[in-house]
């Protein structure tokens, strides 16, 4: 039962992951960058003091770390998952036959 449990909360955890990587890729990024270049310009016209930049590339900045830090504890939990559920296990006993030769 508690294996079971746990490759449900895997699981669980591998879908949320997900989902949120790719609305980082999709959505939260490209309108980081776009308000980047949009203050940029302003900051060229005079319309914004250089600390607006900083703020906007600041922004940017966190949304990308935010989004390897999310794919990290993804490729964290899908190992786990993997070592739960013996996905690797044939490849792992073939290469310990290979050493012994």
């Amino acid at each position: 039962m508690v294996k079971e449990r746990e490759i449900a909360r895997l699981t669980a955890k591998l879908a949320a992951s997900a989902t949120e990587s790719e609305r980082l890729r999709a959505e939260v990024i490209p309108s980081a960058i776009r308000a980047v270049e949009q203050v940029r310009e302003g900051f060229n016209r005079g319309g914004f003091q250089y600390a607006n930049v900083a703020d906007a590339e600041r922004a940017l900045a966190d949304a990308r770390a935010r989004r390897v830090a999310v794919l990290r504890q993804f490729h964290l939990d899908q190992a786990a998952l993997d070592r739960l559920t013996g996905r690797h296990a044939a490849l792992a006993s073939s290469n310990l036959n290979a050493e012994r030769r």
